[in-house]
């Protein structure tokens, strides 16, 4: 099946479900797939055989080992461009 007519199909698919918005409920009813954030996280880091769960500790442990490791001394004196 070419692409253009399922990408057709989808479009028409869509307007049909929006026109038929009536109300808050109809609305939430359409809108409701897009709730993946709450499905989606982010992957457990591992570091020095240590796991680290929540975000505070994600965010902790990749400043310390990532920005943590430059200091002032290793900035380029000029713009090197």
């Amino acid at each position: 099946m070419p692409r253009r007519i399922v990408w057709k199909a989808k479009r028409e698919y869509w307007r049909y479900v929006i026109d038929g918005v009536q109300n808050d409920k109809d609305l939430y009813r359409v809108i409701g797939w897009h709730k993946l954030a709450s499905n989606l996280k982010s992957p457990l880091i591992e570091h020095n055989n240590v796991v680290y769960k929540s975000t505070k500790e994600k965010a902790e442990v990749l400043c310390t080992e990532i920005l943590d490791r430059f200091s002032v001394d290793d900035d380029l004196l000029e713009d090197p461009l």
